[in-house]
């Protein structure tokens, strides 16, 4: 089973895994939340890190690319070819996240989820006209 780990600024993974939690079943053990701030000791964040990532798969959902919630745990898992960082984190990604952690690898898993965000874009304005 991949583990998955949401990294955000403030308390934003909180509030999605609550959300997700609302919607599909869920264990709070099935996933690790980190959160950073301005005041957040980044070096203590990057052992926390380095003791949630699992090396058989892991993804690591991120809020905002060349943030410190992405930038940290790219640094960390740099080489671990088992590990993927997503940014961009919003509520679809991180639904298939769980509801595909137990069935697909983690390069598979990665590549769905970053799909299922993307698709998940869109300007619903013009796309109910």
């Amino acid at each position: 089973m991949v583990k998955i780990i949401l990294i955000t600024h403030g308390a934003l993974g909180r509030a999605l895994l609550d959300t997700a939690a609302g919607i599909t079943p869920l264990r709070e053990e099935d996933v690790a939340i980190l959160s950073v701030g301005a005041k957040a000791d980044l070096e203590a964040i990057k052992e926390q890190i380095k003791t949630k990532i699992d090396p058989r798969g892991t993804l690591i959902l991120a809020d905002a690319f060349g943030g410190t919630a992405c930038n940290l745990p790219a640094a960390v898992s740099h080489g671990m070819s088992n590990v993927f960082v997503l940014t961009g984190l919003n509520l679809n990604m991180l639904l298939t996240a769980l509801n595909h952690r137990a069935d697909m690898p983690a390069p598979v898993l990665a590549k769905k989820v970053l799909e299922d965000g993307l698709k998940s874009i869109v300007n619903a304005t013009d796309r109910l006209r």
